[in-house]
């Protein structure tokens, strides 16, 4: 199992990655706006960004 081939699947599960002494990456996403909680759905989602966050040990 390598991190590379596996971090795209975590991150797309929900899921925030740590790796300590290193940082965490996470997804964040933006979408249009709709009227309802029912109108919502996976098409209206658009500009994917991967973020990181760096440990203090890193940003020193």
């Amino acid at each position: 199992m390598n991190l590379i081939d596996q971090l795209p699947k975590w991150l797309m599960q929900g899921n925030s990655v740590k790796l300590d002494g290193f940082g965490s990456f996470h997804l964040s996403f933006s979408s249009d706006g709709v009227e309802t909680k029912d109108d919502v759905n996976a098409n209206l989602i658009k500009d994917i960004r991967i973020i990181f966050d760096a440990d203090d040990q890193i940003k020193e």
